[in-house]
């Protein structure tokens, strides 16, 4: 391909083709790939995050998600996912902020409550937790995630007719 930046999204579109048939390491090539072609491209940041994330780096999928913020700090799924890999990476409080603000950019996007919830569950606010599931289960109702994290919430807090209700 040409070194010309108008390639970026060719390299991207790999990137995202390979991450779909589970080949991250390839998906990391190509989005660097993009990345160099056009450094501000912020979804190919975060799609490098979800790669990196999936090759079991997360100080380097979290820096990823920094880099796609710096670039564009107004797309609430990307502060969603910075949210996940800070959680997973047991920065309950930083998971937090980012997961607030991703819901403050963009309130209708379910993943983001799960997020929080999950982040909620990281610091033991169960009953916000449930809040933040409750919210996106009403957003999404098929959203599976969010009715199994729900109910497990459900149980965690003793609350097994509620958590019965949620699984149906």
């Amino acid at each position: 391909m040409d070194a010309g930046e108008g390639f970026a999204p060719a390299w991207f579109n790999l990137g995202a083709a390979l991450s779909g048939l589970g080949n991250h390491r390839s998906a990391v090539d190509a989005y660097r790939k993009a990345l160099h072609l056009n450094p501000a491209y912020a979804e190919a940041w975060s799609n490098l995050g979800g790669a990196l994330g999936a090759l079991g780096k997360p100080d380097e999928e979290i820096d990823a998600y920094r880099k796609a913020l710096e670039a564009n700090p107004a797309l609430g799924p990307i502060w969603s996912n910075l949210g996940n890999a800070l959680s997973k990476a047991g920065k309950s409080l930083e998971a937090l902020a980012a997961c607030r603000k991703a819901i403050e950019l963009d309130p209708g996007f379910p993943p983001a409550w799960v997020n929080l919830g999950n982040a909620l569950q990281d610091s033991n606010e169960h009953m916000e937790a449930i809040e933040a599931y409750q919210h996106a289960c009403r957003a999404a109702p098929r959203l599976i995630e969010a009715r199994l994290a729900l109910g497990l919430t459900y149980k965690r807090a003793g609350s097994f007719e509620m958590a019965r209700a949620s699984f149906r």
